[in-house]
């Protein structure tokens, strides 16, 4: 993740030609949050007045009022299905990191959705442990068959390591768009 700064602040001059100064600065400081998000565990018990968190850290991952439901319905059997935060956040960045150069809105963040070459990657989350496609799997297969199975497609470590690489790919790809531009050129015999 560190890696991914690192490529956006040593071709910092090109990115903000590229795109704008202001977005820039929005994806670094996203990116920085990500790696204080992944650090968190050095604030583990340091502040004692947050019971927010359910590993006592400073973090929003982990925080408590993300798993929370606030709505409840059941489409087949008694197994409810909730809308929790965290399935809120998780559909938006995945809309937005996976089509935001297609939105018109967010057509002005195109520096941090993903590039086409590399938007594939997120896929990956769909089918880790708490991704859609998992968590929809699991639904239709306790209120279909009654069967009560937990699986895992895809760890959540595992989805984080495939997702920071895809990361790295995209800055490295807005970074130097001639790498991009030369693979995709054929030549004429």
């Amino acid at each position: 993740m560190v890696s991914v700064l690192v490529v956006g602040f040593a071709r910092k001059v090109y990115l903000i030609k590229a795109y704008t100064r202001s977005t820039y600065w929005l994806r670094q400081s996203l990116f920085s949050l990500l790696i204080f998000e992944e650090i968190s565990y050095l604030t583990t018990n340091k502040f004692n007045f947050l019971n927010y968190n359910s590993q006592s850290e400073l973090n929003f991952h982990n925080s408590s009022f993300l798993v929370e439901s606030f709505v409840s319905f059941n489409i087949l059997g008694d197994d409810a299905i909730h809308l929790t935060p965290y399935l809120l956040i998780s559909a938006f960045v995945f809309i937005f990191l996976y089509a935001g150069d297609r939105i018109p809105f967010f057509k002005r963040f195109s520096i941090i959705s993903l590039h086409p070459f590399v938007r594939v990657g997120i896929l990956c989350f769909l089918f880790c442990d708490s991704g859609f496609l998992k968590l929809t799997f699991s639904y239709l297969i306790r209120n279909l068959f009654s069967l009560s199975i937990d699986f895992t497609i895809i760890s959540y470590e595992l989805m984080e390591l495939l997702l920071y690489i895809v990361f790295l790919m995209d800055i490295i790809i807005k970074s130097f768009p001639s790498l991009s531009e030369n693979s995709c050129k054929s030549k004429n015999y």
